[in-house]
């Protein structure tokens, strides 16, 4: 997609995006299914990275 934001500025969506939807990053975590007796953020980061950390 390629960089539209001026530096710092993503987050800043991010943020915004979780909060106002999600109500944080918790409930943003959990309507993802990761948490506890859930996915693992971690491990699914470790898989990502070992298949070569390419974006879907």
């Amino acid at each position: 997609m390629g960089s539209f934001f001026a530096q710092g500025h993503d987050k800043r969506a991010e943020s915004a995006v979780i909060l106002t939807q999600f109500g944080g990053v918790p409930q943003f975590l959990l309507a993802f299914g990761f948490g506890p007796g859930g996915r693992s953020a971690r491990a699914e980061l470790d898989h990502w990275r070992a298949k070569g950390g390419q974006p879907r």
